[in-house]
């Protein structure tokens, strides 16, 4: 469920180049006089969005001059340049699905801005030296401190394209307003119908109130045309967990991901997840994660496959159709015959056969299984009791139907959402399943719903062709990605 464009690779060669100016002035500060040599070299792969706080952490050590100290400077600004821009090589060929490796074969123009930046640091660097005391000389200390190795990595970063500042921070009340409308501007109809449909004002409001732990946002630092500061909302994460078995098994799943278009590329989403991921190791011991966005979004797709490592996918579909008068379910000749149904709503005596009944019928289907849950059935008793019905036969849970309904107050539209549908397998083929649907949309269509919607796995055969027979249409492709938390 989120938005972001391809990644710029302007910005990613210009935060490399930072780090390079950072650990290149680091490294050549080391020298004496007499051109000892340096000490060893540190790790360069740190994530982008950390540069600056590990940097500003860093302490100067003092410069040399002379041949000798030329001769390391020359040779320090090498390595590291052919290091970064053999770090840069790397990340473009794992976007492309290919191993990097210790591949040498990098771009020329590349490395010559790296070393170019690498440079200019260095010149900048001995220009700003001050007179070192020789105690601290023998030790290769510097009276300077960290602000002018931090000057340096701000000047190439702020020089970098779409660079942002922004920090991650919880949701909260007073942003909930704020979060809900920049959903509605980049869920649009026409774009991601199926996210449209599904978002509302209730989404935000029901997960800051049930796992605030899990919900972020990022906040911007904007400067106006009249130079004026200022922060707004960058992007924010609502997540949630899945506990399975009595606490035993626990998924985190990233329900909304959405970052404001014009501060893409910025590694904000990646940002807000890793925050999440974090907390949900820490509280929770997620073994899995889980996330999914429309299949035609592969900005997003490219963004859980390759920034998440989220490989594993499974393909799912969403069918709607408008919502239909009122008439009695049929019997085709095909089907053994009809059984004497009786259709009421979800009671706390249900509860547990309900639940116990949905662990059966979803366990080969991985997405249905990781969102089924004890929860799942008690949220929804909790909140929309009369969307939630049963079959019953000789006083036997036959099948069961759970659903809600998402209103569009500016647009006036109302949609039924039909989330859980099951019918048990010694019952089927006699027209429960098509039963229960028609009286759930019986439901919706009372509370003035427009349209009904539906969803499943791509795989789940006998579903489809259910909803294929009430003439749902408008199939709508969707992917549910996961991958292992360790």
């Amino acid at each position: 469920n989120i938005l972001m464009g391809e990644r710029s690779r302007c910005r990613r060669l210009g935060v490399r180049a930072a780090a390079v100016v950072a650990q290149a002035w680091l490294l050549l500060s080391a020298y004496d006089f007499a051109g000892r040599a340096a000490a060893p070299q540190p790790k360069v792969g740190w994530s982008p969005w950390r540069i600056r706080q590990k940097v500003s952490r860093a302490r100067g050590r003092s410069g040399g001059f002379g041949s000798a100290a030329a001769a390391a400077r020359k040779e320090a600004i090498d390595s590291y340049a052919e290091l970064v821009a053999t770090e840069i090589q790397k990340l473009d060929l794992e976007e492309q699905g290919i191993d990097g490796g210790n591949s040498s074969a990098i771009s020329g123009t590349k490395k010559y801005i790296v070393k170019n930046s690498a440079a200019r640091a260095v010149r900048q660097q001995q220009r700003t030296k001050q007179k070192s005391k020789p105690e601290q000389l023998k030790h290769g200390l510097s009276a300077t401190d960290s602000g002018s190795h931090k000057s340096i990595v701000t000047e190439i970063i702020s020089s970098t394209p779409n660079q942002v500042n922004f920090t991650i921070r919880p949701l909260e009340l007073k942003e909930v307003s704020t979060c809900f409308h920049l959903g509605e501007r980049v869920f649009s109809e026409t774009k991601f119908s199926n996210l449209y449909r599904t978002w509302d004002e209730s989404e935000v409001v029901s997960l800051i109130n049930t796992h605030p732990e899990f919900c972020f946002i990022a906040e911007v630092v904007e400067t106006d045309q009249s130079g004026n500061r200022r922060k707004v909302l960058g992007g924010f994460v609502l997540g949630s967990v899945l506990i399975k078995k009595h606490g035993k098994f626990c998924i985190g799943y990233l329900d909304w991901v959405v970052v404001e278009p014009r501060f893409q590329n910025n590694g904000i989403g990646t940002a807000l997840i890793k925050e999440v991921i974090q907390v949900m190791k820490h509280d929770y011991q997620i073994k899995r994660l889980i996330a999914d966005t429309p299949a035609e979004n592969k900005p997003a797709i490219n963004f859980f496959m390759t920034r998440i490592g989220m490989k594993e996918q499974v393909p799912h579909v969403y069918m709607s159709r408008r919502v239909t008068p009122s008439k009695p379910p049929e019997w085709s000749s095909g089907s053994s015959p009809p059984l004497n149904v009786t259709v009421r709503n979800l009671n706390v005596d249900d509860l547990h056969v309900v639940h116990s009944l949905g662990e059966v019928l979803f366990e080969k289907f991985p997405n249905l299984i990781r969102n089924w849950d004890e929860h799942s059935v008690m949220s929804q008793f909790q909140t929309d009791r009369e969307f939630s019905i049963v079959a019953v036969i000789n006083n036997t849970i036959a099948g069961f139907a759970m659903g809600t309904y998402i209103e569009k107050p500016l647009e006036k539209k109302k949609f039924g959402h039909l989330t859980w549908l099951g019918v048990d397998s010694r019952y089927s083929r006699r027209g429960i399943g098509r039963r229960l649907v028609i009286e759930f949309e019986n439901l919706v269509r009372s509370e003035g719903c427009q349209q009904l919607l539906v969803d499943t796995e791509e795989d789940n055969i006998a579903a489809i062709n259910l909803f294929n027979k009430l003439n749902f249409s408008h199939r709508e492709k969707h992917v549910y990605f996961s991958k292992v938390v360790t």
